[in-house]
């Protein structure tokens, strides 16, 4: 049984501004259009017949009555004739009903009936999606804007009830606003990924659901994999040769998928020694590039092969922390000594000794205008002792956020970048200076707009500091008329107004 929901949206800020009688819909109206529709979609007793067929047209109708009645609810009142209402009484006889959830066999088609208005930027994507009670989705997308959302279930999908869980809408605004409906009453909107604004809506979800048929029986293990045993009989291994450990797992439900086991050296650079054939024997070839020295294990990681595999990872503290999913987290301990168990490489690369990230001596910015698709140049100097330098990158943002990037890699004290044509038009404003060096782990450094700088190697020990570079007065110009708006007007995202 296909389940209809309509939507239609406005603007949050017009609807706050005009006059609200304009906007106002007629709740129950619709209301009975779609009930009617549902319930006459619920006598058909096959899909063959004409009268089947008849039906199974009804929400198409309905979506095209219903984009009528939004964009003129008095003039177009009498569009929405499955509103209609008898003045006699029903019968037993007569009177169609809605009995049940909806039901979808795997490897069939779900489709989902909506009607979406985005006022000033054209409509981008909708999406529905359910969840089961174990967190599985089901994602039912249309990105046409046809009014027809559409999902075929795969034949592995777990059998049971899915509850809509929330729905998403986004436009197609150069920066695309995007509000989120969830089954607590709540919405967020943001305009690409940053402003968030939270809401509430007044939709029941609680009475959208269908359930799932002919796929895959629900889960029942929810045990991660258990390790008896394991033994490390080299202390030592050259770059070049294959490190072997011996284990033993116990996995009751599900067969085992993989597991293991993770070394550090002081520097935090890792050796993966994995198995995913449960033959009881991890290995790994240890690369030629890896650092010489003591590399001390810790932790060990298992996961089975259930629907939602389960996880556990031992580590070297003595806990463990296990889950389903990438949920339902659950903290213990262990009696495994990880501290104990270290190997040895030999015959490798030379530990890393230079720790200090690259420092930034000047940069001159003779352009302050720059038509999009022309080339943008920074001239720049650089002071790296250890290490050969990597990377130098000049990161501009308008006030929306937008950024332009300007970036050097061949240490010429020069960088050039085009400016990209579809870039919005406007002032961007010098935002932060990355740099990077090519030490086997490398040292970054970053200077920001608000003269403060943060430094680390390989994204670990960070330290912050300060630096004495002006950027309050360097800002580049992008000119030219560009496609997209320019710059960007609207920041409202499509708004859910029923279903």
């Amino acid at each position: 049984m296909t389940q209809i929901i309509d939507l239609a949206g406005q603007k949050v800020e017009e609807r706050q501004l005009a006059n609200l009688e304009e906007f106002e819909v007629d709740v129950e109206l619709l209301a009975s259009a779609i009930s009617n529709v549902n319930s006459a979609l619920a006598t058909a007793t096959d899909l063959v017949s004409q009268e089947s067929i008849n039906l199974f047209s009804q929400p198409s109708q309905l979506n095209e009555q219903i984009q009528l009645f939004m964009s003129d609810p008095e003039g177009n009142r009498d569009q929405l004739t499955f509103a209609v209402i008898e003045d006699s009484a029903p019968n037993e006889d007569t009177t169609p009903s809605f009995d049940g959830i909806p039901e979808f066999e795997a490897g069939g088609r779900i489709h989902i009936d909506y009607a979406a208005l985005e006022v000033d930027s054209e409509f981008n994507e909708i999406r529905f999606i359910f969840q089961n009670e174990t967190g599985n989705s089901i994602y039912v997308e249309d990105r046409d804007n046809d009014g027809v959302a559409t999902r075929t279930i795969e034949e592995s999908q777990l059998n049971g009830e899915y509850k809509l869980h929330r729905i998403e809408l986004s436009d197609r605004a150069y920066n695309q606003n995007r509000i989120e409906y969830r089954e607590d009453g709540t919405t967020q909107s943001h305009t690409n990924w940053s402003n968030y604004v939270d809401g509430e809506h007044e939709f029941d979800f609680g009475k959208l659901s269908f359930i799932v048929k002919g796929g895959q029986e629900p889960q029942t293990d929810f045990t991660p994999p258990e390790l008896i045993s394991y033994t490390i009989n080299e202390e030592e291994i050259s770059a070049g040769k294959r490190f072997h450990i011996e284990y033993e797992v116990s996995e009751v439900d599900s067969e085992l998928n993989e597991i293991r086991f993770i070394f550090q050296n002081e520097t935090g650079n890792s050796i993966y020694v994995e198995d995913r054939d449960n033959d009881g024997v991890a290995t790994r070839t240890i690369e030629e590039s890896q650092l010489n020295g003591e590399y001390k294990l810790h932790r060990i990681e298992l996961s089975d092969r259930a629907y939602n595999q389960n996880r556990i990872e031992y580590r070297e503290d003595g806990t463990t922390q296990s889950h389903t999913n990438w949920s339902n987290y659950v903290d213990g301990e262990h009696d495994f000594d990880l501290t104990s168990s270290s190997v040895v490489v030999s015959g490798g690369r030379e530990p890393q000794t230079d720790f200090i990230p690259p420092e930034l001596i000047s940069f001159t910015i003779t352009e302050t205008e720059i038509a999009a698709g022309k080339r943008f140049h920074i001239d720049y100097e650089v002071s790296e002792l250890d290490s050969e330098f990597n990377e130098i990158r000049f990161i501009f943002q308008n006030e929306t956020g937008n950024s332009i990037y300007v970036e050097d890699r061949d240490n010429d004290g020069s960088q050039r970048e085009p400016s990209k044509s579809p870039q919005l038009n406007g002032e961007y404003k010098l935002h932060r200076i990355e740099l990077s060096d090519r030490a086997y782990n490398q040292n970054r450094i970053t200077y920001r707009e608000d003269g403060t700088t943060e430094s680390h190697t390989n994204w670990s020990n960070y330290v912050d500091g300060e630096h004495e570079f002006d950027f309050s007065t360097i800002a580049i110009t992008v000119t030219e008329k560009i496609q997209n708006p320019d710059p960007q007007t609207d920041w409202t995202p499509p708004e859910l107004s029923s279903f």
